[in-house]
């Protein structure tokens, strides 16, 4: 199972309800999904901690958003966080190519190229892709 992260439903922010969840039904946890926006450093930390808890190995960000104001967790944390655990995965998932006033990216260094050189691991996320296409 892949545990999505949202900050409204806290259950998904405490591990050790979670260990004793997946304990309880059997459904291990296999993966996290990180917040859409508002990430900072400490929120990267406390993430790897809790996957270190549920022994999740995988974990996918998004790009930061363009309102966001603080990046430094992108570009500084998260490449110090893959070389401290490289038992983790730490993954930049892709994002639908939106824009503001048509031309400005929603998301900062979106592309495949700039999000590989972050951690080293990108994730394909089929949920952007039109189906009819």
């Amino acid at each position: 199972m892949s545990l999505d992260l949202d900050r409204d439903l806290y259950d998904t922010l405490d591990s050790e309800y979670l260990l004793a969840l997946s304990a309880e039904s059997g459904v291990k946890v296999e993966s996290i999904v990180a917040f859409e926006r508002k990430m900072d450093s400490t929120t990267v930390e406390r993430i790897v901690t809790m996957a270190k808890n549920l022994s999740v190995r995988k974990i996918y960000f998004y790009p930061p958003h363009r309102l966001d104001k603080d990046v430094s967790w992108y570009e500084e944390t998260l490449p110090q966080m893959a070389e401290l655990y490289p038992e983790l995965s730490l993954a930049l998932t892709n994002v639908e190519p939106k824009t503001f006033l048509f031309f400005i990216p929603e998301y900062r260094d979106a592309t495949l190229q700039s999000i590989k050189k972050i951690t080293g691991h990108t994730a394909l996320s089929i949920t952007h892709v039109d189906p009819e296409s």
